[in-house]
């Protein structure tokens, strides 16, 4: 019976929010809610300053505790969305996600408006740090690679 009513939820979700949390090689993605109503319906309102992640591990499973500066408002019938406070971890996540939350990391939740085409909006919670982005270098330094010479062809 239970195996019906996910199918039936998962078909009926117009609005599906997912919890990312990674580095510059590494991510992991948590589901979060599944929505009934279009996302442009729904507003967040996101504190950074408040934002906390702390990973709860007990045998053989883990949950994330995320519950802090970010709440959602149904903008149509003015109502507060609930958010889960608890994120379950499966357990191949756990490992990476620990990881993760050792060192600079960001997070940000993707809002799938349209479960059957993956379209998406991402909204930011956590940023990497300014030091980490310039330590990645995007282009190499043009002194460091050797350029064909050019020369005319008769």
């Amino acid at each position: 019976m239970a195996l019906i009513y996910f199918s039936y939820r998962a078909r009926t979700a117009r609005t599906r929010l997912v919890l990312e949390v990674g580095n510059l090689t590494e991510n992991v993605l948590l589901h979060i809610i599944d929505l009934p109503h279009p996302n442009r319906i729904y507003r967040m309102v996101i504190s950074k300053h408040d934002m906390d992640f702390v990973l709860m591990e007990s045998n053989l499973s883990a949950q994330l505790i995320w519950h802090k500066g970010i709440t959602m408002v149904n903008t149509i019938l003015d109502m507060s969305i609930v958010l889960p406070t608890r994120l379950s971890v499966p357990i191949w996540k756990i490992k990476k996600l620990r990881s993760l939350l050792q060192m600079p990391y960001y997070a940000a939740v993707q809002i799938v408006s349209d479960v059957t085409t993956h379209e998406m909006e991402v909204i930011a919670l956590k940023t990497l740090p300014q030091e980490v982005m310039a330590s990645q270098n995007l282009y190499p330094n043009l002194a460091s690679v050797s350029m064909p010479s050019l020369t005319r062809m008769p």
